[in-house]
Parts: C-alpha cells; structure tokens; sequence
C-alpha cells in the first residue's frame, strides 16, 4: 500500500523540512499526496518540488484547490487526479519586495521561476498551455506583472495535469472534514446543487465556476439550504474581518490608505503590503537619523504643538471609519 502524506496546510520552511524527510523515509515506496493548500513560501516550495523530483514516484490527488506552488507539485507528480470540484491557480513566483530586490535575490527569483516554467512546458507543452487556459507563458512569467491563472478540473485533465476525475462522495467529504470543515461545508453544497440541477438547464443556472446557478436568490438559499445558508454567512463574516483587520494593521503607517483599501472592498495585495513596508522603514530611518543627530546637541525643550481643529477632525473620522468597518461584521453576525 502506498504512503499517504496530506498537504492540508500553506507552503513553509516548517511544511518542506517535514515533506521531504517523509519523501526521504519512503524511498523505496510508492507516495500519495492528498492537496489542499493554497501554496506558500517561494524557497520552500522550490524545496518541495526537488524532493519530488528526487523520489521519482509521487503521486498526487487534488482535493479541492490548490494554489501557487502547492499547483506546480501537479507539473512534478508521476501522476495525479482530482475532485471533479477542484481548482489549480498558477502564476509565477515573486517576492513582496522585488522593487527592492538585490541583484542576487533577482538571479535567484529568475533561476526558480525557470524550473517552475521548465515543469509546465515538460507536463503540459507551451502551446497546449496557450490553447486551453487563453494566457502564453510569456505572459505569465512576464516580470512587469503577476498574472493568476484558474484551470479548473476539466481544464487540468484536458492539459494532462491530471490523468482522472474523482466525483465528490460522503466519504471524500467526511474524510476532508477533519482537517478543514470550511471545506467539506463547501463540497457538500456543490454536489448538493449539482445533484439538484437538470441537464437540460446546466450552461443557463450555473455560474462560471459551475458552483451557484444564476437565478437562485439570496432568499431561496436561505429557504432550500438554511444550513448551508448559515455556513456560508459565518465564512463571508469571518472573510470580511480578515480582509479588514489586514488593512487596519497598516494604519499607523498610512491611515488614509488604509481607509481607501477597506471602502475598495478587496483584500489587500502585494502590492499595498509593500508599499506599507516601505513608508514604514522610511519612518523608522527618518526616526533613527534625527535620533542621531540629536545625541551632541541641547535644545530648549518644547511643548508639543497643538492640533488644528482640521487635524483633529480628521483623526476622529478616520477612528470612526475603521470603528464602522470592524463593526460591519459584528452587525452581520447579530443577524445570523
């Protein structure tokens, strides 16, 4: 019987260090890993796939989605299979902080994403990669950008990601359970709707991501899935709280921007991030350097100068703003 190791989790230096000496203690054995991550670490992922390079004979099962680098072990695997509700998103490997990378941790990048790409073209042929998923390979490992690109389970079958489809069961659903409940809620209304769905209607009630026909309303959820209804209310609550709390972490740096992200309704990109960083470290240098200037020299000491009433105003509105945001999931969940 073969190894099984689950993938339940992002990508670290933690998860790389445990996976590799489980690939190393099953050399002589057939290895199957059950996928469910949304990738991770750069470093750490390009540690994984050489391990699984190493071995020779890993098999991998996707199930539900995978991401990132937890995607590419796919174009590594001897063979792999998928739920039929599974999802892959590729795109290249980047840094947070490339505006500011060194010339070695450019060459480094550079040198991760071309064994990244040599495992596409290996597995799936740039030109097939083109034709099913609409986006070139240039263009994916293009450093002007970082473009994300969805196949879904068909679409990985159709490229040879995947050599077979597993249809979601009880047991599957029971089995992911375990490890993430959010995910088996989520498996359990698909094929719940899928169940419910006539053929004859299939491309005019489902969406693109063939989840939630098109004209059931937000009542008749409600009604028909009063449980899955409540499930998927506390995930959009939990979501909504982390996409805040993310933003207001940074308010102390940028508070304007802050706000601007939270009424944009998006999660806070890579982007963003590093942009925070760096007006952070440049308060930190500017902090350091008058600090330092300051050591030799006495000075009068000064009495801080008062607010203006527009200073004033827009603190308190900017306090009020994020005092609403963090409230708007509270608000939600007392409608639960």
């Amino acid at each position: 019987m073969a190894k099984e190791i689950f993938l339940f989790d992002s990508i670290s230096q933690d998860t790389a260090k445990s996976f590799s000496r489980e690939l190393t203690n099953a050399a002589d054995e057939n290895v199957t890993v059950q996928v469910l991550s949304q990738g991770g670490d750069v470093g750490a992922g390009y540690t994984m796939l050489a391990a699984m390079k190493k071995h020779g004979n890993v098999f991998l099962s996707a199930m539900g989605y995978a991401d990132s680098m937890a995607a590419m072990m796919f174009c590594y695997a001897k063979d792999a299979s998928c739920l039929d509700i599974s999802r892959f998103m590729f795109h290249r490997a980047a840094y947070f902080f490339e505006q500011d990378m060194t010339e070695a941790e450019r060459k480094e990048l550079n040198r991760v994403n071309t064994y990244i790409r040599q495992g596409i073209e290996s597995k799936v042929g740039s030109e097939k990669w083109e034709q099913v998923t609409g986006v070139s390979l240039d263009e994916m490992f293009s450093m002007d950008g970082r473009i994300d690109v969805l196949v879904d389970a068909e679409q990985a079958l159709e490229m040879g990601l995947v050599s077979s489809i597993e249809s979601v069961t009880n047991e599957v659903i029971q089995n992911i359970a375990a490890s993430s409940p959010k995910m088996a809620i989520a498996m359990s209304m698909q094929k719940q709707l899928k169940a419910e769905k006539k053929p004859e209607s299939k491309k005019e009630n489902i969406n693109s991501n063939n989840q939630i026909p098109k004209n059931m309303t937000v009542e008749e959820i409600q009604t028909k899935h009063p449980e899955a209804y409540k499930e998927i209310l506390a995930q959009g609550i939990e979501q909504e709280r982390d996409r805040v709390e993310a933003w207001v972490t940074f308010n102390d740096i940028d508070a304007e921007a802050v706000k601007a992200g939270i009424e944009s309704g998006k999660g806070i990109n890579q982007k963003a991030t590093a942009e925070f960083m760096r007006k952070s470290l440049s308060a930190e240098q500017l902090k350091n350097i008058e600090a330092d200037s300051n050591k030799s020299v006495e000075t009068e000491e000064k009495k801080p100068e008062a607010k203006s009433e527009k200073e004033i105003k827009a603190e308190k509105e900017t306090e009020d703003f994020l005092k609403q945001a963090r409230g708007n999931y509270s608000h939600l969940k007392a409608q639960k």
